[in-house]
């Protein structure tokens, strides 16, 4: 019987880890971005006798009023992972 795995990111953190790890501080911002599925599939099939269930993922929104531009690439990244089965988002 395989378990069960919820995998939760806090993705700011996990995309400035990334951007750290791979020496991209001076790239695009879109070097680090994360798919947060694919992430919660690696994590899971490690070990042959799991099986992933839900990936949450924790992320900032930015004032529409304030970044009008960043609130909507983030609205844009948003709708993308919620149509990600499995996938929850949180902001």
């Amino acid at each position: 019987m395989s378990k069960r795995v919820a995998v939760f990111i806090d993705y700011q953190n996990v995309y400035r880890r990334a951007r750290d790890a791979f020496g991209l501080g001076a790239n695009a911002h879109w070097d680090g971005q994360v798919d947060p599925l694919r992430l919660g599939q690696l994590i899971a099939t490690r070990n042959l006798n799991r099986t992933l269930e839900l990936v949450r993922v924790y992320r900032g929104m930015p004032d529409g009023a304030k970044d009008p531009k960043g609130n909507a690439a983030c609205t844009r990244q948003i709708a993308a992972w919620r149509r990600l089965q499995a996938v929850e988002v949180v902001t």
